[in-house]
């Protein structure tokens, strides 16, 4: 059994990027208290603004180890995001591709 991490995420204003990650158990465990503190706040995410206004909005609840930790799952675009819309993990028992 594996994790997926599905992450959705809004860069203009109901304009919305999806980005999907294969995540260990371990990394999940990492990952969980980011993404209640990051939810806590409504999902705002200014990356759009860079890293410096993610770590103002955050400082206190996220080290810039945790920001950067999560921020390499969280879709971007060319102009990066401002808020994540929704976080779901998905326990996945069996993966088939076909090629």
């Amino acid at each position: 059994m594996y994790n997926l991490l599905v992450i959705e995420a809004d860069y203009n204003d109901g304009d919305y990027v999806t980005e999907m990650s294969e995540v260990s158990d371990e990394t999940l465990a990492i990952l969980e208290p980011i993404i209640k503190i990051v939810k806590s706040k409504r999902g705002k995410w200014p990356e759009c603004d860079g890293l410096n206004k993610i770590l103002e909005y955050y400082a206190g609840e996220l080290t810039e180890d945790q920001i950067e930790t999560f921020s390499s799952y969280v879709p971007w675009n060319e102009y990066g995001v401002h808020s994540i819309k929704s976080i779901t993990v998905l326990k996945v028992a069996e993966k088939i591709v076909y090629k």
